[in-house]
């Protein structure tokens, strides 16, 4: 289909992919997207025009993307799935973590989401509690530990505002805040019991969180502490 401009300044392109797409990751002029059927796409002129990335007969259902570079990408999505790419999507990896299946961490587990703190660093969370750190840009992960209560909690957004902050949401409205780049976690009140689903900052200090049934959490504070937003006249 072609291309359309909205009154609100999008432009609808044509992404060569007929597939639901459920993660974007942008760095410079390039994207990444990721979405079902283990569908990897990228564009290297600011979505202008999209290539559909080689899967080789893999179809996972892939949830989220992030880019390092404009050829570094790691992509991660259900049955424990974690690709990499260093060529701008010629090739991707599967990097299998080394502690699968000795821990909570399972094949059948699904990876949600993943965000970067630097280059180097980063982390993914997903069902049942897990949360994993790379330290090294995704060549390998390590399962970090977590309260036992959070055993059955789904993480389905994280967030690294800062060099050393980095906090998770999800389920029944759990936040869980990192100061030390993922040794120890605090727990924060959203007050509420809502499923928390997206998390994004424009600075190391504000940040919103949105969930179901309208939910809008926002932090002014790097997310110490998080406030309800009422919102209204929503059509």
């Amino acid at each position: 289909f072609p291309s359309h401009t909205w009154a609100s300044g999008w432009t609808l392109n044509n992404s060569s992919s007929n597939t639901t797409l459920n993660g974007i990751s942008l760095v410079g002029n390039t994207l990444f997207a990721v979405g079902t059927g283990g569908t990897l796409l990228h564009s290297t002129n600011n979505g202008a025009s999209w290539s559909q990335d080689s899967t080789a007969a893999f179809n996972t259902d892939l949830n989220d993307v992030s880019a390092l570079s404009e050829t570094t990408a790691i992509a991660v999505g259900n049955t424990a799935t974690i690709k990499r790419t260093t060529d701008a999507g010629k090739t991707w990896q599967t990097i299998t973590p080394s502690f699968l299946s000795a821990t909570a961490v399972t094949a059948s587990s699904n990876f949600y989401t993943i965000t970067m703190m630097s280059s180097t660093v980063g982390f993914i969370t997903g069902q049942n509690g897990i949360v994993l750190k790379t330290t090294n840009s995704g060549s390998s992960w390590t399962q970090l530990n977590l309260p036992a209560t959070l055993s059955t909690t789904d993480f389905y957004t994280v967030r690294a505002p800062s060099s050393t902050k980095v906090i998770i949401a999800g389920k029944n409205g759990v936040i869980y805040t990192s100061s030390d780049a993922g040794s120890t976690w605090v727990s924060s009140s959203s007050g509420t019991t809502h499923t928390l689903q997206a998390m994004s900052f424009v600075d190391s200090s504000n940040g919103w969180i949105a969930g179901e049934n309208g939910t809008l959490l926002k932090t002014t504070n790097g997310g110490s502490t998080w406030s309800l937003l009422p919102i209204s006249n929503l059509s």
